[in-house]
C-alpha cells in the first residue's frame, strides 16, 4: 500500500513536472491562429519575432532551439517569441502557400524587418541587432520604421517588383507566341484555299439589304466582277463571332444581333477570265469604293456599301484581305471548301509545363501514368530556368544511369 502511494505521488510529480515544462514552452513561443491572437501579440512590448508558416509545412522546428537560446541569454524579457500561421490570419496573407521560413521582426505595432531562410547565424544576428535597435528607440535615440505588418519591407518590395515585371514578361511572350501561332495558321489556310479561290472573293449581305441584290451586281460589273453564286443563310450567334474577329464593324451588338437572328445571303463573286488585277481589290473598290480618286470639288460617288447601310448595321461586308477572304469562305461556303481541301487546322489548347524536384520523380510518374492521353511528354533538367533550358535526358530510365542524381 506505501509503495503503491509513493509510485502514485512519484508519476504526480513527474506530471506536475511535465506541465510546468509545457507551460513554459507555451510561453516562450506563443501560438498565434486567429486574427485576435495576432492582434493582441502585437500589443506586446519589446522585439517580436514572428515565426510566420503556411499550415502545409508547418513552422520551422529545427530553429527553435536557437530562439530560445537567444531569448535567455540576450533578450529575456524584451524578447517575445511566436508562431504564427498565415492561412487563419489576414494580415499574414502575402506569406500564404510558401514553404520557405519567414520570419518578421515587430516592435510596437511597426515592422521592423523580415528574414526569409533558415539561416541560424543571420537570424541571431539579426535579432541581436533589432534588440540595440529597440533599445535605443526606447531612448529616444532611434526612431523605428513607420509600417505596418500587412506592408512590404523595401527588401520584399524590389522581389515583389522583380516577380511583377517576370510575370509581365512572362504573359506578353505567351500573348505573343498565341498571336503568332494564329497568324501562322491564317497564313497557312490562305495559301491552301488560294490554289482553287484565287478568283473567288466570298461577300455577305445583311439581311435589310438582300431586296439590292441587283444594285450590287450592277456595281460589280463595270469592274468585271460577277455573282457567281448566291445563298441564303442564318448564321447565328457563332457566326456573328467569326464575322466579329475578322470585321470590327460587324460586332457592334445591333449588327451581330442581325446577322444572328435572320438570314443573310451570302455572295460568291467571281473575277471574269479576262480581267486583270485582285478580285478582292476589285470586289472593294466597286462595292466599298476603295482606291476610288475624284476630281478636286467633285462629291464622292456613294457605293452600295454606303447606300445600304441601315444607321449602324452596314449592308454588306466583302473581306479586306486573303486572310479575311479564307475565313469568310470557311464560314459562308464549307460545303464547296470540303469539297476541295481539308478542313482548317483548329488552334491547340494552351498547354502547362509543371516541374518538380528530381527526387519526387517515381511519385510524378506514378500519377502521370493514369494521365498518358493529357500529358504529351517530359524529361529531366538541369534546373528551373524555363528561359534557357539545359536537357540532361528524356526518360527516367536514362536519369537513373547518371552517377549523378537526386
Amino acid at each position: 500500500m506505501a509503495l503503491t502511494s509513493a509510485v502514485a505521488n512519484a508519476a504526480a510529480a513527474a506530471a506536475a513536472a511535465g506541465a510546468g515544462k509545457k507551460a513554459a514552452q507555451v510561453q516562450l513561443q506563443a501560438e498565434l491562429n486567429t486574427d485576435d491572437e495576432w492582434n493582441k501579440f502585437l500589443t506586446r512590448d519589446g522585439l517580436l519575432v514572428v515565426d510566420v508558416y503556411s499550415e502545409w509545412c508547418g513552422p520551422c522546428i529545427g530553429m527553435v532551439g536557437n530562439l530560445k537560446k537567444l531569448k535567455v541569454e540576450l533578450g529575456g524579457d524584451n524578447l517575445h517569441l511566436a508562431v504564427a500561421k498565415s492561412d487563419t490570419i489576414e494580415c499574414l496573407k502575402r506569406f500564404r502557400k510558401r514553404s520557405e521560413p519567414t520570419w518578421m521582426f515587430i516592435a510596437a505595432g511597426q515592422l521592423l524587418n523580415v528574414v526569409f531562410g533558415a539561416d541560424a547565424p543571420r537570424l541571431a544576428r539579426t535579432i541581436e541587432q533589432e534588440l540595440k535597435n529597440e533599445e535605443l528607440a526606447k531612448k529616444g535615440e532611434r526612431e523605428r520604421p513607420k509600417r505596418a505588418p500587412h506592408e512590404l519591407t523595401p527588401p520584399e518590395q524590389e522581389v515583389a517588383d522583380a516577380q511583377e515585371k517576370l510575370q509581365r514578361e512572362r504573359k506578353e511572350r505567351e500573348v505573343a507566341a498565341v498571336e503568332a501561332a494564329r497568324l501562322a495558321r491564317r497564313e497557312a489556310r490562305a495559301k491552301r484555299l488560294e490554289t482553287h479561290f484565287a478568283d473567288v472573293c466570298p461577300a455577305l449581305v445583311m439581311p435589310h439589304a438582300q431586296k439590292h441584290l441587283r444594285k450590287i451586281s450592277d456595281a460589280l460589273e463595270p469592274h468585271g466582277v460577277i455573282v457567281a453564286d448566291k445563298c441564303p443563310t442564318l448564321l447565328g450567334k457563332d457566326g456573328a463571332r467569326i464575322l466579329a474577329v475578322e470585321e470590327p464593324e460587324l460586332g457592334n451588338e445591333a449588327t451581330t444581333a442581325a446577322i444572328a437572328e435572320r438570314p443573310s445571303l451570302a455572295l460568291l463573286l467571281k473575277k471574269l477570265p479576262d480581267k486583270e488585277g485582285d478580285v478582292i481589290e476589285l470586289c472593294r473598290r466597286a462595292l466599298c469604293g476603295d482606291g476610288i480618286e475624284t476630281e478636286d470639288g467633285a462629291p464622292p460617288k456613294k457605293v452600295p456599301a454606303e447606300e445600304l447601310r441601315a444607321d449602324s448595321v452596314p449592308g454588306v461586308y466583302v473581306p479586306a484581305d486573303r486572310h479575311q477572304r479564307a475565313a469568310v469562305l470557311d464560314l459562308l461556303f464549307p460545303k464547296m471548301i470540303a469539297s476541295l481541301i481539308e478542313p482548317p487546322t483548329p488552334a491547340e489548347p494552351p498547354h502547362i509545363a509543371m516541374m518538380f524536384g528530381a527526387w519526387q520523380r517515381c511519385a510524378v510518374l506514378n500519377v502521370a501514368a493514369n494521365l498518358k492521353t493529357r500529358m504529351l511528354r517530359y524529361g529531366f533538367y538541369a534546373d528551373d530556368n524555363v528561359q534557357e533550358p539545359r536537357l540532361l535526358c528524356k526518360n527516367i530510365d536514362q536519369y537513373e544511369l547518371r552517377p549523378e542524381k537526386d
